[in-house]
């Protein structure tokens, strides 16, 4: 996963596709599956746990025993087969587009726990997102205030959003050609430390900038804003105040005006798009320059922008963003992880085949899927009907005309929940006869 990434955690089921030149043990059961709504999948995993990818998962498995957290037969590697092709490839994304809005203010040259500045830490990781994001993703960014001289102080509102964000080095969201990876990188590269990383944090301006970049775009899917910032706004609505972290600067509207513009692009009404919102809070945020904790306002920032996980709590200890503040955790690490869950959100648990090795074709009815956790443990997932699937079970269909596998929802969901697991998809090949 790493190497195709360049991401190690950062996306939550990403795949290994592999053809295998021998056969796969168990049963041919190439007419299995053909039609994407019915039919009864049959063969050896019945019974023996060994057809891995060719039987259905029910019966009493004598093979490497079910898994009790899971429900899922053990891989055993002695009874698979030696791989003719190794090809890395990731389950194909829904039509989405991201918008990332950074946190480039002062504060982010402090030392994490790795022993870089918090933003070398950021810096590294947003290359391995713009490195490894599918081609049709769209992905924009805004780093803010990103400006040399740093805003200065406003004590009047203004309607110009550029007096504290540098708005002409917004990158929009587009698809992820080669041309959108290039302005990204180089407007990541453009961040310098010593002349970009500068100033107060003007989170409302810098969000309501690049919430409009995502909503003005005119690309299909779901929309996204990841909001990466390590404590409170110092500026407001029309880049008031001076960007100081002095108590008597910070006013509270900067932060529930902040929260009402992420409430507002989510909440909307049934003729407009939702756009949720992410948030991740560096390490700094659990005790500010004021000496007050932020990660309440970024969790109920997350629940409001509609991206919040089930039985979390704006006062901890399980926060509704991403709270990347524990000491013991490495930020680095942390982060990647982070932005794997967020990506792992947006993942269609859906596999095309890959291109076979010259002078061979894929033998579609040799096909075997392994579940890998975030401990490296294998498991079995069995070939299963979409009628099994919906009935909650575990496992993999083919669609109709056999050019797309299928996770089941349990199974997908199984994927996602943890940022280190991963699926690899194995290919029996069989030679082109001329």
């Amino acid at each position: 996963m790493r190497s195709l990434w360049k991401l190690g955690a950062v996306l939550a089921g990403a795949s290994l596709v592999v053809a295998a030149c021998s056969s796969l043990k168990g049963d041919d059961d190439d007419n299995d599956n053909d039609n994407d709504d019915s039919g009864t999948s049959t063969g050896s995993s019945t019974g023996t746990g060994t057809g891995l990818a060719t039987g259905s998962s029910t019966g009493t498995s004598t093979g490497g025993g079910v898994d009790t957290k899971y429900g899922l037969e053990v891989w055993k590697d002695d009874e698979q087969v030696d791989a003719c092709q190794d090809q890395l490839q990731v389950p194909e994304p829904f039509d989405v587009i991201l918008m990332f809005v950074v946190d480039v203010s002062k504060s982010m040259l402090q030392t994490s726990n790795t022993g870089n500045t918090k933003w070398d830490d950021t810096k590294a990781a947003l290359q391995s997102v713009i490195d490894g994001l599918p081609d049709n993703v769209a992905m924009g960014v805004l780093y803010y205030p990103n400006m040399n001289p740093p805003p200065e102080e406003h004590e009047d509102p203004t309607d110009d959003p550029s007096a504290c964000v540098n708005v002409d080095a917004l990158v929009p969201p587009e698809l992820m050609k080669n041309k959108q990876r290039q302005a990204l990188t180089d407007s990541l590269t453009a961040v310098d430390d010593r002349e970009a990383v500068l100033g107060g944090t003007p989170t409302y301006t810098a969000y309501t900038v690049g919430l409009a970049a995502v909503q003005e775009s005119d690309l299909p899917g779901n929309k996204y804003v990841v909001l990466m910032t390590d404590g409170e706004p110092t500026y407001g609505v029309g880049c008031v105040g001076n960007g100081t972290t002095m108590a008597d600067n910070i006013k509270p509207e900067f932060i529930t005006d902040t929260q009402a513009a992420i409430e507002g692009a989510w909440d909307v009404g049934a003729s407009d798009i939702p756009v949720g919102t992410f948030v991740i809070g560096s390490p700094g945020s659990e005790m500010t320059y004021t000496k007050s904790d932020a990660r309440p306002w970024l969790s109920e920032a997350a629940r409001l922008g509609g991206t919040a996980p089930v039985d979390c709590d704006d006062n901890g200890p399980v926060y509704c963003h991403f709270d990347l503040t524990d000491p013991s955790v490495n930020f680095a690490q942390g982060l990647n992880n982070a932005l794997a869950q967020i990506l792992g959100q947006i993942v269609a648990c859906a596999y095309s085949p890959p291109t076979p090795p010259n002078g061979l074709d894929l033998d579609l009815s040799e096909v075997g899927i392994k579940f890998m956790d975030g401990n490296e443990d294998q498991y079995v997932v069995p070939l299963v009907t979409k009628a099994d699937c919906n009935d909650g079970a575990q496992g993999w269909y083919w669609n109709s005309d056999k050019t797309k596998i299928r996770l089941c929802e349990e199974t997908c969901t199984l994927v996602r929940s943890d940022a280190r697991a991963g699926i690899q998809v194995l290919y029996g090949c069989k030679s082109i006869i001329k």
